[in-house]
C-alpha cells in the first residue's frame, strides 16, 4: 500500500498506540517512515556513510567533477543497490509517494541537486551556462536514467552489482552531461 494511502489512524489502530502518543514521537507518517527507513538502512548507511555524506560535493570539486569515473562512484552505486534490494517493499512504497516530504523524494532532490552541481562545475570550467529550466531538466534526466538502471540491475544482478555495470552508468551520466554542455551558451 503506498504511503499516501496509509493514515496515522491506521498506524495507531494496527500498533495499539493512541494518536497522542504517536504525535509525541513523530510529526506525521513521513517522519515515522523516515525513522523506519533510517533504522532499516542504518547498517548499510554506516558502511557507505563516508562515501554518501559528501559524495556529490566531492565529485563537484576539482578534477573529479570533470571526469567522475572514480572508484568511489562504483562503491556508492554498489552499496546503494544492496541497501535497496534488502528492503524492496519499503523502498517501493516510499518511491511511489507523491508527497515531496516523503523520504525517497528527499533523496531524489539530493540526487538531482548533486548532479546539477557537477554539471555547473563542468559548465563553469568551459565558460558556458544553461538556463535554470534546462538545469532542472538535466537533473531530472539523470535521475530517471539512474532509477531505470537500478531497476534493471535489480532484476539482473540482485545485490551483486559488478563494477563494470556501475561504470556503464557512470559513463552514461557523463554522456548526458556532455549532451547538456553542448546545449549550453557561452557566457
Amino acid at each position: 500500500k503506498p504511503l499516501e494511502n496509509i493514515f496515522v489512524s491506521d498506524i495507531c489502530q494496527k500498533s495499539g498506540v493512541c494518536r497522542k502518543t504517536f504525535y509525541h514521537y513523530f510529526r506525521d507518517k513521513y517522519d515515522l517512515a523516515t525513522y523506519i527507513t533510517n533504522s532499516i538502512y542504518s547498517k548499510s548507511l554506516l558502511e557507505i556513510g563516508e562515501y554518501v555524506d559528501d559524495y556529490f560535493s566531492t565529485l563537484a570539486e576539482g578534477n573529479l567533477a570533470l571526469n567522475n569515473l572514480d572508484s568511489t562512484s562504483v562503491v556508492v552505486l554498489q552499496k546503494f543497490l544492496q541497501a535497496w534490494n534488502g528492503n524492496k517493499s519499503l523502498g517501493k512504497n516510499l518511491s511511489e509517494s507523491d508527497d515531496l516530504n516523503a523520504p525517497f523524494n528527499i533523496w531524489k532532490e539530493r540526487f538531482i541537486h548533486g548532479k546539477k552541481i557537477i554539471l555547473k562545475k563542468r559548465l563553469d570550467s568551459m565558460g558556458k551556462k544553461l538556463s535554470d529550466s534546462d538545469m532542472e531538466l538535466a537533473g531530472e534526466m539523470m535521475y530517471v536514467t539512474a532509477m531505470h538502471h537500478y531497476a534493471l540491475w535489480d532484476e539482473k544482478y540482485g545485490t551483486n552489482l559488478p563494477p563494470e555495470a556501475a561504470m556503464e552508468l557512470i559513463q552514461l551520466m557523463n554522456k548526458i552531461l556532455d549532451f547538456w554542455i553542448a546545449q549550453a551558451e557561452d557566457i
